[in-house]
């Protein structure tokens, strides 16, 4: 199911940019960007490989070059005993826009970096509060919320003013305490994501006579 989801969206992808080819994108400020992403998440404590999952971003751009962003996905484990992670970034991007050079020919092209707070819930091992008798140790899973900052970038294909593809990778650690010994360790999460996003230009109001 995740294999046909994943292939519907790449599909997707390719015939937005294929029917956009000929529809020049417009030097406008799009005011609120929205859409669906598709996003590979790869876990330092259940083996970095990438499992992916997906979600929703919003956008809204302040300036030409600044824009505040949330985003939410819900990443596999792999794990059939572990849930899926729900990762929710609150990000600041700053954007160099080039789009309307069109260096693509068939569309314009953006690069963009992205930092902020986010958030992974995920499923967790905790000290048992009612441990069985003659069980040393014990534990059960409980779902448990990190803080870390997430980091990075990538580069948004703009084939019209309406539509962009974006792509984008983001890092981030966080620590997590052993439930039965007195250290830390650092986790680490890396994102590589693509979206497809709706941009809905500001609305212009006649000036009044």
């Amino acid at each position: 199911m995740q294999t046909k989801a994943k292939s519907i969206f790449i599909y997707a992808i390719g015939v937005l940019l294929g029917c956009c080819a000929n529809t020049n994108a417009q030097n406008i400020l799009p005011r609120v960007e929205l859409g669906g992403v598709l996003s590979g998440a790869a876990q330092s404590d259940i083996g970095n490989y990438f499992h992916f999952g997906g979600g929703g971003r919003v956008a809204v751009n302040a300036t030409k070059y600044l824009a505040g962003e949330i985003e939410a996905t819900r990443q596999p484990t792999g794990n059939p005993y572990l849930a899926p992670e729900v990762h929710t970034a609150i990000a600041m991007k700053g954007t160099y826009r080039a789009e309307q050079h069109r260096w693509l020919g068939f569309a314009g092209i953006n690069f963009f970096a992205v930092v902020g707070p986010a958030f992974v819930n995920r499923t967790v091992d905790v000290a048992d509060p009612n441990p069985p008798p003659m069980c040393i140790r014990c534990s059960v899973l409980r779902r448990r919320t990190d803080s870390m900052l997430d980091w990075g970038g990538g580069v948004e294909i703009v084939p019209t003013s309406h539509v962009a593809v974006r792509f984008d990778v983001t890092h981030a650690n966080f620590t997590y305490q052993d439930p039965f010994y007195r250290f830390e360790s650092e986790e680490r999460r890396t994102y590589v994501k693509v979206a497809v996003m709706l941009r809905v230009p500001a609305l212009h109001r006649p000036a009044a006579h």
